[in-house]
């Protein structure tokens, strides 16, 4: 299967957020399954998407490409679109606030043109597909397929050697978009714990004294991050596509969560059961990527 894969970025180069990590799961694995016809187009590496002989369109993220050049692709050629948050729909696309003037969107046309000429449409989780529905509800009836972020399981998993500290929290990604205002709220509340802050935009919010901010940190360290705190705190305000930290948190066996329900891995109905059943549904996750896209393409 010649397959054609459309992304903002080179994710096979650099891994620049979620998406790409993502999207670098599925294409490696497609390519393991002898998919080995594949291509990957990003706008430094295309002038025009005037594709031609091709068996499937993958339409990832694809912010930084001409809307009409792909829709015009999409017409011509089967497509799938995998999609990581609200774009093309939401403007600001990961703070869709899933309210009645979202069905009257300016954008709801060109949401509509891709995602309903599509072979099938995956979404990260089930909030992910009811958020969308929301908004263009002739969704429920097309094929869709909804899929949970890959983790890196060989690396996120308990570390008994690592103390666990009581009195230890940690945030990740401190973004207003991502509800920081209600998380340092959470953290004032609570001075009698420390929490580590990790990522983000530090700048868009206010941190209590208990807050203590140490920039970006590596993900291979990010388990030992997670193995130390006791407290995990991520309180969106509008319904996030999926957040893989609370999973990796989740995974690294944190004792206290402290969520709402906009966290699109919490939907999902075996994130309260035991990590075993977890690890399960994750390692099972891209191979079912492939099999709905195959389902489909026959």
């Amino acid at each position: 299967m010649n397959v054609t894969w459309i992304a903002d970025y080179n994710f096979l180069a650099t891994l620049a957020g979620g998406a790409e990590m993502s999207d670098r799961e599925a294409f490696l694995y497609g390519l393991r399954k002898e998919h080995n016809n594949m291509q990957l187009i990003n706008p430094e590496s295309a002038k025009s998407l005037s594709i031609e002989n091709t068996d499937l369109l993958v339409v990832s993220n694809a912010v930084r490409f001409n809307l009409q050049q792909l829709m015009n692709a999409v017409t011509k050629n089967p497509c799938i679109m995998y999609l990581h948050d609200y774009w093309p729909l939401c403007s600001y696309r990961l703070f869709y606030p899933m309210q009645e003037k979202c069905k009257k969107c300016k954008n709801i046309g060109n949401a509509k043109q891709l995602l309903l000429n599509s072979v099938l449409n995956i979404f990260l989780s089930p909030l992910h597909f009811d958020a969308w529905c929301f908004a263009i509800p002739e969704l429920k009836d097309h094929p869709h397929h909804i899929h949970p972020s890959p983790v890196n399981l060989d690396l996120f998993k308990p570390m008994p050697d690592v103390k666990r500290n009581p009195k230890a929290g940690l945030v990740v990604s401190p973004a207003a978009f991502k509800g920081a205002k209600n998380t340092m709220e959470y953290c004032e509340k609570h001075p009698d714990i420390t929490f580590t802050v990790v990522g983000g935009q530090p700048q868009e919010v206010k941190m209590p004294k208990n807050c203590a901010y140490v920039g970006s940190i590596p993900t291979p360290k990010m388990p030992g991050m997670f193995a130390q705190a006791s407290y995990y705190v991520e309180l969106p305000d509008t319904p996030q596509p999926f957040n893989r930290t609370i999973l990796e948190a989740r995974l690294m066996e944190v004792p206290h969560l402290i969520v709402n329900k906009n966290l699109g891995a919490v939907s999902y109905h075996w994130f309260k059961k035991d990590t075993k059943t977890i690890r399960k549904h994750i390692s099972e996750a891209v191979p079912k990527w492939w099999k709905a896209v195959e389902e489909v393409m026959q």
